[in-house]
């Protein structure tokens, strides 16, 4: 496997054949490498190594042949450093899986070949295979062979492995039921479960000092009831006070270690806790951005608050984990240490266990019964805030204020009233806990005295399993009180695993992933119909558009027009029909491919809360100083930054507000030919311009269209000068199409 593997991943790479030279012994049959002196200081070597995304993908195409992802558009999507969820995002595109190791460098023989070895400087070397004192690797230079003495320096203990999921061969077949088929929201206990595999795989090191220190914690509980029954039964009988100075001395020292061991047990847990939340966050968001835009819209409500769920439910994953792994098994321990000192006393702790766990179940059947109508009342409380920032000026101008009072207070007043009752639910659940932990101790002091009084049982005995008892009860109670908050969070658990688990965007055929889009456009038969709506936006629109014309596109409003420009660069899908780019299926190439050679500007210019300068070059990189002055005099953002004293450094604003609308047009126009695409689609580019600002728009424009597609929505009649050919569309449906005098002639003909 490894050579054939090597055979695929090397194929027209340049042999670079290094001499090994090494000083020290590969053992082949211990696995690990054993050092010489000389090898110790050896100093550290740099090697040319992939990114992890790109060597991730170098592996997979073993599998999938050519259809991973560029190395360009790799680096563009994912990083070159991006998060393990992140790169396992990447893993799932081709239909591959990642395993996460760690080992010291030296055992890196009982690794199964190949793999990814982490170097020093964070990138990866592709290991295929080992011989005597030397690798077989691939890195950016080509196949090598590396001696082991200076692999080993360079490396850092972490491996990476590529599993295969889906062959090639039935890839397309799960593309098309993943499409058909979207995920559906999972019960909470798999989701639970596979965010509890996300925490212990990714942190297993943090996990395994944890659960030790846990351990050690809960054994040193055990000192203080034995204390207390060594005095009652032996020191105090006997007068034996210098054992009780020895017994008290241990009892403290066991104490002090104890502290350090609970303070070490929850900072690890906060560790994990906050290390799991940001992962699932920035994986969360970054699927966010990356799925189609019409999921992304549905899931981008309450988006806020699925983050601020998920990041409590991370916290409390670590916490539960330790709580049945570490806590669990102290309590049955403790169960039978109360057993050998009390007999049937142990029943009453057991009972109180039970009767505990039914009262909390209880508890929180009633709170999970109102924790959807929770989690929608608290989205739509901060969509209206949200909305409320966002058009301020626009309830001020049109006097609603009073409207949107009091949708708020009945929003915010129904938010309430459900919170109150998930809290009333769970105060109740948490103080019955107490009083039968309570009930608890009174009654095993009861049946102990009982015991006590027929000589089944010393006074020791019964003081001891007194403090077990509560010290049973604790860890119990807390556990189900875990699970109990993780059930109040199920929306939020089962909405984030949804979410991680959606398609991304993606072409069929990586081939066109270097390729140029030269700007040839053919759509046929094609319809679309927004989400929920009743009659179709566009149907059966067939069209040919030739690189380097330039079209426009009029008709009355909600005639199609946006919607045809959204469908270009693939925003959405068609319902029905094809998309061709240069005789190609748009979906043989993928959308962040093809919107390199899109420049899309729609008919709202939201801004980013920057200057204008980064706004202008957003995503676009090493642009020309000469370049971005020649958008900004055609774009007219020229003239903005030549009247401000900080120029391109101007603040725009949140959502570009300190701008006007025909300002905010102008960078946003400026923006869409800052990346220098080879198509144009611009949607009522000067509709908020006034008429001078238009006219020398209109006249510098030509400047930059040469060898580009432009296609234009507009309604104002100005803008036409810059085409040769209009498509007027009424009603999602082409009413004519040619040259443009020819079309305007038959719109006036209609208007008379």
């Amino acid at each position: 496997m490894s050579q054939q593997l090597a055979k695929s991943i090397d194929a027209g790479a340049a042999s670079n054949e290094t001499s090994p030279v090494a000083v020290g012994e590969l053992d082949l049959r211990k696995g690990k490498w054993t050092e010489s002196q000389s090898t110790r200081d050896a100093q550290k070597i740099e090697f040319a190594g992939f990114f992890f995304p790109v060597a991730v993908c170098k592996i997979a195409k073993t599998w999938l042949g050519v259809n991973a992802p560029s190395e360009s558009e790799i680096l563009a999507r994912f990083g070159a450093y991006p998060a393990q969820e992140t790169l396992k995002s990447l893993a799932k595109e081709v239909q591959a899986e990642l395993g996460f190791h760690r080992d010291r460098p030296q055992h890196l023989l009982r690794q199964s070949f190949p793999l990814l070895a982490e170097l020093k400087d964070n990138k990866a070397l592709i290991i295929l295979s080992a011989e005597q004192n030397h690798f077989n690797v691939l890195g950016e230079s080509g196949r090598q062979k590396i001696s082991a003495e200076q692999l080993l320096h360079n490396l850092t203990g972490n491996w990476l492995r590529v599993h295969q999921t889906i062959k090639a061969d039935q890839r397309a077949n799960h593309d098309a039921e993943q499409r058909n088929n979207p995920p559906q929201e999972p019960a909470l206990w798999p989701a639970l479960k596979r965010l509890t595999a996300m925490a212990t795989q990714n942190y297993r090191p943090f996990f395994v000092r944890l659960l030790t220190a846990a351990f050690l914690s809960n054994l040193l509980l055990v000192v203080l009831p034995l204390f207390i029954t060594i005095v009652y039964d032996r020191v105090v009988p006997h007068g034996a006070f210098e054992t009780l100075t020895a017994l008290t001395l241990g009892v403290v020292l066991a104490l002090l270690i104890d502290v350090g061991l609970r303070a070490s047990r929850v900072n690890m847990q906060e560790a994990i806790g906050v290390k799991l939340g940001l992962n699932l966050q920035s994986a969360l968001y970054r699927k966010l951005v990356s799925v189609p835009l019409a999921t992304g819209q549905q899931f981008a409500k309450g988006f806020t608050s699925t983050i601020n769920e998920m990041d409590h439910a991370s916290l409390l994953v670590p916490t539960l984990v330790t709580g049945l792994l570490a806590d669990l098994p102290f309590v049955i321990l403790m169960l039978a240490l109360v057993y050998t000192l009390t007999g049937v006393v142990v029943l009453v702790p057991i009972c109180g266990i039970l009767i505990i766990g039914a009262a909390v179940a209880w508890g929180s059947f009633n709170t999970q019964k109102n924790a959807r109508a929770t989690h929608d009342a608290r989205v739509e409380v901060q969509d209206q805030a949200n909305e409320t920032c966002a058009t301020l000026a626009t309830a001020k101008a049109t006097r609603t204020e009073h409207l949107l009072l009091d949708r708020w207070e009945r929003r915010t007043d129904n938010s309430a009233y459900l919170n109150h009752k998930t809290r009333q639910a769970s105060a109740f659940s948490t103080q019955l806990m107490l009083n039968i932990t309570q009930l608890t101790i009174v009654m095993t002091i009861v049946v102990g005295a009982i015991e006590v009084n027929a000589g089944m049982m010393t006074l020791g005995n019964l003081a001891a399993a007194t403090l077990l008892v509560g010290r049973i009860i604790s860890p119990i109670s807390q556990l189900i009180m875990q699970l109990g908050q993780i059930g109040n969070l199920k929306s939020g658990i089962t909405k984030a695993m949804t979410l991680l688990d959606l398609p991304e965007e993606a072409g069929g055929d990586s081939t066109h992933s270097g390729a140029q889009i030269e700007g040839n456009i053919s759509l046929r038969n094609l319809s679309f119909s927004y989400p929920g709506a009743a009659d179709p936006s566009l149907k059966n629109i067939n069209l040919d558009i030739r690189a380097g014309e330039r079209i426009g596109i009029i008709g009355r409003n909600g005639g199609g027009k946006s919607t045809l420009l959204k469908l270009i660069p693939r925003l959405y899908a068609p319902t029905e029909g094809q998309l061709m780019f240069d005789g190609y299926d748009a979906r043989q190439i993928s959308p962040f491919i093809l919107r390199q050679s899109i420049g899309y500007m729609s008919q709202d210019t939201v801004l980013m809360n920057d200057s204008v300068r980064a706004n202008i070059l957003n995503g676009v990189e090493n642009a020309a100083p000469e370049w971005l002055a020649k958008i900004s005099n055609i774009s007219g953002v020229g003239e903005i930054v030549q009247r401000h004293p900080q120029g391109f450094n101007l603040p725009v604003g949140p959502r570009g507000e300190h701008l006007s609308g025909g300002e905010r047009q102008a960078v946003g126009l400026a923006r869409t030919l800052a990346a220098n695409p080879k198509i144009l689609l611009l949607d009522e580019p000067t509709s908020a311009m006034d008429n001078t600002t238009e006219a020398a728009l209109i006249q510098k424009m030509p400047e930059v269209l040469t060898d580009r597609t432009l296609i234009v929505a507009t309604h104002r009649m100005q803008l036409l000068r810059l085409v040769d050919r209009i498509i007027w569309i009424e009603n999602g449906v082409i009413m004519a199409d040619g040259p443009r005098d020819q079309v305007l002639q038959k719109l006036q003909s209609k208007a008379s």
